[in-house]
């Protein structure tokens, strides 16, 4: 299988930070070990199977506050918490990230994460605005 045919779809925030999310085991392995880069951070909901969302940025820049929320909520909203108000979501860098030993695609192992709090009803709010353009996430 081509890795065309299971890439990931992406959304831009308002200031144009692209977030790459990974609806399926093989989206997640793709974006956390084969598309992030260390100075950019991954994200996922707390405790809950869910979407990797990776953040692309280039090294040294800032991100907003509104930008990281805007990732959390998508992970939120591509999580199996989806039903709830709010959603920790954890955040670090990709170099944190381990393959789980013995487990499937996608498993990982995270260390030295921060937590945000996602809500899944803004996240859904994204995904219906950006699905309008492309009809690639819903």
């Amino acid at each position: 299988m081509a890795i065309q045919s299971f890439r990931p779809p992406s959304v831009h925030s308002t200031s144009n930070v692209v977030v790459y999310v990974g609806r399926n085991s093989k989206q997640n392995d793709y974006v956390t070990f084969q598309l992030a880069r260390d100075h950019e951070l991954w994200f996922h909901a707390q405790g809950v199977p869910g979407a990797h969302c990776l953040m692309r940025i280039d090294p040294g820049v800032e991100i907003s506050d509104a930008d990281m929320q805007f990732a959390a909520d998508l992970a939120a909203y591509f999580s199996k918490a989806r039903g709830s108000g709010q959603v920790p979501v954890i955040w670090t860098s990709p170099k944190y990230l381990k393959r789980v030993v013995g487990g499937g695609p996608g498993m990982v192992h995270v260390s030295k994460e921060k937590v945000l709090w996602g809500r899944p009803s803004r996240g859904e709010k994204i995904v219906l605005e950006n699905d309008e353009d492309n009809n690639t996430m819903i």
